[in-house]
């Protein structure tokens, strides 16, 4: 035999939610990234692009 117990709902009350909090400094951190690193980062990836295309170059050469 069973039986059937009922479970009360919670009282409806004041939802918080993040986006209503005040930004604090590391939430505003996080969301301005620092972008400085990418120049040189683009400057890497060419150098390195730069060497395997002279490589190959040279290599074609040397082939023949």
């Amino acid at each position: 035999m069973e039986v059937a117990v009922a479970v009360a709902a919670p009282k409806p009350g004041p939802v918080q939610t993040r986006a209503a909090e005040r930004p604090t400094a590391t939430t505003v951190k996080h969301i301005t990234k620092d972008y400085s690193y990418v120049p040189a980062e683009v400057r890497r990836i060419l150098l390195v692009a730069g060497f395997l295309i002279v490589s190959l170059i040279i290599t074609a050469l040397l082939r023949n």
